[in-house]
C-alpha cells in the first residue's frame, strides 16, 4: 500500500512543481507562505500567497476530477487519518 501512496503523491507533485515555478516559487518557499498565511495577520507575503490559491485549487480539482464529490471527501479524510499516529 505504501508504494501506491508514494506513486500517487509523486504523480500529483509532478504537476504542482511546474505550477508554482511559473510564479517564481519553489517547494520550500511555497510551504513557508502556506504556513505564514495561517497566522491570521496581515503579512507582507500574504498578498503574494493569496495569488497562488486559485491556481493550486484549480490544479487539484483537475487532477482529481475523476473522483465524485463523495469520493474526494472520503479520500481527503482517509489521507488525514493515515497521518495520525494514534492506534
Amino acid at each position: 500500500m505504501a508504494i501506491h501512496l508514494r506513486r500517487s503523491a509523486e504523480t500529483l507533485q509532478a504537476d504542482f512543481e511546474p505550477l508554482i515555478e511559473r510564479h517564481g516559487l519553489y517547494g520550500p518557499a511555497y510551504n513557508v507562505l502556506w504556513i505564514l498565511r495561517g497566522e491570521g495577520e496581515a503579512l507582507p507575503w500574504g498578498e503574494v500567497s493569496s495569488r497562488f490559491d486559485v491556481p493550486v485549487i484549480d490544479l487539484h480539482r483537475g487532477q482529481l476530477a475523476h473522483l465524485s464529490p463523495g469520493e474526494f471527501a472520503e479520500f481527503n479524510q482517509l489521507l488525514v487519518k493515515a497521518r495520525r499516529q494514534h492506534h
